[in-house]
């Protein structure tokens, strides 16, 4: 393998940016492989390059990623509580890991060590942004040694370290946590924007941290706007080599000179405030509109940039582009809505003067971090720091000649705003005393020091106590009370948790309980994903299916809750939670939720969230998954073809499905709404629509979800299967760097997680409910020919075979190892190796699921040679079987999130595994 150093990291950054790295850069890589750890605070300016910490942290993996010593963690976690830099950090990390894949030289040498980490079959690198969570969505999700780097909000990340993954269904939980709670490195960018969750991780790394375990857990804080705190701590800042550096240099001394607009006084209900507000921002802009120009509107909550692009678009008619840009919009429609004006607002482009000028209206999404450069900026009073990180989109480069900044408030936020607090008034206040005023990086950078009052105000989290964790811990089932994960993340009194909506012209205008089967049949064929999900805060999704006034909407996390009323009756929803997917009235969504509704129901205006509209809502489940599953997933229903402009054709019961579907396929390649695709699956709704599945390109199919973990739609025999995962598990502990007891404990749990499915019952379930085919079956399996997608004949077949419903053939594992003792004679830690089998579907945390077996039966399974027999009525079930106190003496043993990981290690070894074996065997042909 390629020899690497320290000194090589100049030469990589070039490979991969086309630059080379600013001083600070080359420091903080010399620093951090000297020292093997992160500088606690990184005390950096705006727009000096701060997401290049991910260029680093991917370097000192590469140099130790060979070391039995290793100290780099494996995942590189980048949090920030903007969802538009989310999106650009993530381009960041997309770049360098395409620069990875294809280069040679210095990026071929990181490229190998980083794959040793990987394995076989893996890419060395894989990046993702965890958006939100959408059960069964999990392909950042995939070995436990991965090289990773996943872009996140606090929200998405922290509910997942604490058990409780907003949109993660309970058996996938401790995988996430597990993961997040091991061999990671948050990046915390903007600290002063998450102070609770700092503290948080503080907790976790200081005082609840295992000692049994390889320690490589660091966190580090990243701000342009340091707390008044993080002075009593020597942070890694810029030197004097830097402020010399002819770029830093520029960029620091750059003038972004700002005047104050006047006070605007506002009167009637809050869409009125709103829309008086935006009136006069847009008058701002107006008078400032140019040829050549790209202007920005900056606001405070997401009504008043509706209301300030369609002033703006009505007064300045086609002569000037004006678009919105919040972070509640659907990934997919921001992505279209950012890829139109990218060429004319990032930085270091070449403008154009007489251009089509460009106004983007926006909300707090593009304040922190986002790369852009604004010839003006007008904004909305917000804290002095948030002021600040908005004009660091102004003159960014500090190549503009004439720039601009203007600031407007409305005046009843200014004694108490409900994000910023008392610190609008104030800053509002002391901007109105300063006889000039720049928001020059060098300019403001001593008046900002001192000047506490005028932040945005930092909530405390509460203390973290043992027993929170311990509540956390129990997924299956989870604890009753059960604390709320929320204020650990955004402090006391902030904490508003969200969900994501997704929108579909298969739904009937009234979503009822009684076709609650119908539905989840439909999204089991075509799963919700991230990009056709628009996150809101759970009180504003209540309000608007109660049909109720919503309270403003913010772009940012954790802002202060409104009051909700008692009375959640209103419009019915489908919560998708995987297999416990349910029919819900508003007030049983639960933080996290994706919930789904009818297209005809509204929402959507613009692109961006807007309760008020009652247009329908395009439905994008054919583009989400195509571009994020890699998936063809055509539906036949005429809602959803009147959206693309074709008619649906009259179905008759005894018409053939595969030939309406071919002639459906022929209409969509005509119009280049899909590429002519191979063979495909049709799956039939009962109201005689149809789902036309290709076969999904990208990674995933094998999984240990719930039900859907048997069936891959391949057939698998037993012994290979366990002797498979049992090789993966002990591999994955050796990239881990686990002791040599703990790999061969989690190879003994391998070879032996599924030697419950020699229940007769469960291998006649296999095989679709035969007699016939089970008495001509050589071996035992361990999956199915029949396809997770098909929801009927799962159930049909596990009616046939007389397999109880919810019954667990892991525990039927457990009763054989209790009969077996030739396992005991090799096992370390024999309480580790029965929960490592027991939990393998994320059940037994702390309680067996309690489900009675009205005819239990004689299981026999052949455990290398030896025959072991057991009965299948095991009283595994009962509260006194000692599965829950197996499960605490290894919580104590190996800590919260460490017996996490250990189960994450089997688990995902049993995911590959079975991808594996689907891959060898897939029956479907490639479209």
């Amino acid at each position: 393998m390629a020899d690497l150093r320290p000194d090589d990291f100049g030469e990589f950054f070039q490979a991969v940016h086309g630059c080379e790295p600013f001083p600070w850069q080359r420091r903080l890589l010399q620093e951090v492989a000297a020292k093997g750890r992160w500088p606690a605070l990184l005390d950096l300016p705006t727009s000096s390059g701060k997401t290049a910490a991910i260029d680093v942290a991917l370097f000192h993996l590469a140099l130790e990623a060979t070391s039995p010593a290793r100290n780099a963690p494996v995942r590189v976690i980048y949090v920030v509580d903007r969802r538009t830099i989310v999106d650009q950090a993530h381009a960041r990390a997309e770049k360098i890991r395409l620069a990875l894949a294809g280069g040679d030289g210095v990026l071929g040498a990181i490229r190998d060590r980083m794959q040793s980490l990987a394995g076989d079959g893996e890419p060395a690198l894989h990046v993702t942004v965890l958006r939100g969570g959408i059960p069964r969505d999990d392909d950042w999700v995939r070995t436990p040694s991965q090289p990773l780097v996943a872009i996140s909000t606090v929200d998405q990340v922290g509910s997942r370290l604490l058990f409780r993954g907003y949109g993660v269904t309970p058996s996938m939980q401790p995988i996430h946590a597990g993961l997040l709670g091991n061999d990671a490195l948050f990046l915390l960018d903007e600290v002063h924007l998450s102070r609770p969750f700092f503290q948080l991780l503080e907790a976790l790394r200081t005082r609840y941290a295992t000692t049994a375990l390889p320690s490589r857990w660091q966190v580090v804080r990243m701000s342009a706007t340091p707390g008044a705190d993080d002075e009593e701590e020597k942070p890694f800042t810029l030197d004097g080599d830097d402020r010399k550096h002819p770029v830093l240099q520029r960029r620091l001394r750059a003038s972004k000179p700002v005047t104050l607009a006047k006070e605007v006084k506002v009167s009637g209900n809050e869409d009125d405030r709103c829309r008086k507000l935006a009136a006069e921002i847009a008058r701002e802009v107006r008078s400032r509109v140019a040829p050549g120009k790209s202007l920005a509107a900056i606001v405070n909550r997401v009504a008043t940039a509706r209301f300030a692009a369609a002033a703006l678009r009505e007064s300045l008619g086609e002569r000037t582009e004006v678009v919105l840009l919040t972070g509640r919009m659907r990934p997919l429609d921001r992505d279209d809505v950012v890829r139109g004006v990218e060429d004319r607002v990032l930085a270091g482009r070449k403008r154009v003067p007489d251009a089509r000028p460009l106004v983007v209206v926006a909300t707090q999404c593009i304040e922190a971090g986002a790369d852009y450069d604004f010839d003006v900026v007008v904004t909305e009073c917000a804290s002095l720091d948030a002021l600040r990180q908005r004009f660091g989109r102004l003159n960014r480069l500090g190549d503009i000649e004439t720039c601009e900044g203007v600031v407007i408030a409305r005046a009843d936020t200014l004694e108490d705003d409900p994000i910023y607090g008392p610190a609008l008034g104030a800053t509002w206040a002391w901007l109105g005393r300063q006889k000039s005023l720049d928001f020059g990086l060098e300019a403001l950078e001593r008046p900002l020091r001192g000047l506490a009052e005028l932040l945005a105000p930092e909530p405390e989290a509460p203390l973290l106590l043992p027993s929170h964790l311990d509540a956390w811990a129990q997924t299956a089932p989870h604890p009753t009370p059960d604390p709320e994960v929320a204020p650990w993340l955004h402090g006391f009194q902030r904490e508003t948790p969200e969900v994501r909506i997704v929108w579909r012209a298969d739904f009937p205008d009234m979503v009822e309980k009684s076709i609650e089967e119908e539905l989840k049949a439909r999204l089991e064929a075509c799963p919700p994903g991230v990009g056709e999900a628009l996150a809101v805060p759970l009180y504003a999704a209540r309000a608007w299916l109660e049909g109720r006034e919503a309270p403003p909407v913010a772009d940012v996390e954790g802002t202060r809750p409104p009051e909700e009323s008692d009375d959640h009756a209103g419009t019915f929803v489908v919560a998708w939670r995987g297999d416990e997917t349910r029919v819900v009235p508003p007030g049983e969504i639960l933080p996290g939720d994706t919930i789904v509704v009818p297209s005809s129901l509204g929402g959507i205006a613009d692109g961006n969230w807007d309760p008020r509209s009652r247009g329908p809502v395009l439905d994008l489940g054919l583009r989400a998954n195509l571009e994020m599953r890699r998936q063809l997933v055509v539906r036949t229903h005429p809602g959803v073809l009147k959206q693309m402009g074709i008619e649906a054709p009259a179905i008759e019961s005894d018409d053939d499905p595969r030939q309406t579907a071919d002639e459906i396929l022929d209409l969509l390649v005509q119009k280049d709404f899909v590429a002519r695709p191979g063979k495909t699956r049709v799956v039939v709704f009962g109201t005689g629509d149809l789902a036309i599945l290709g076969k999904r390109k990208k990674r995933g199919g094998g999984t240990t979800e719930e039900n859907q973990g048997s069936f891959t739609g391949v057939t698998v025999t037993l012994a290979s299967h366990l002797k498979g995962v049992g090789e993966r598990a002990r591999d994955y502990a050796r990239a881990c760097g686990l002791s040599a007891e703990l790999v061969s404990d989690l190879h003994l749990a391998g070879s032996w997680h599924d030697a419950g499915k020699a229940d007769r019952r469960f291998q006649k379930l296999l095989l679709g409910g035969s007699e016939f085919r089970l008495l001509v079956t050589e071996e035992p399996l361990a999956k199915s020919v029949v396809p997770a997608a098909d929801r009927s004949a799962r159930e049909r077949a596990r009616e046939l075979a007389g397999w109880p419903r919810g019954y667990r053939h892991e525990l039927v594992s457990i009763a054989l190892m209790r009969v077996a003792k030739s396992w005991r004679e090799s096992a370390h830690d024999s309480d580790l190796v029965l929960h490592l089998v027991e939990s393998h579907h994320g059940h037994c945390r702390p309680l067996s699921p309690a489900v009675p077996d009205g005819a239990p039966v004689e299981v026999s399974f052949n455990a290398g040679g030896q025959k072991v027999v057991s009965s299948s009525d095991h009283g595994l079930a009962r509260i006194d079987s000692g599965v829950s106190e197996r499960f605490w003496r290894l919580v104590r043993r190996y800590g919260w999130h460490g017996l996490a990981w250990l189960e994450a290690i089997l688990r995902l070894a049993d995911h590959r595994q079975s991808e594996w074996e689907r891959a060898q065997k897939d029956e479907e042909v490639e479209v």
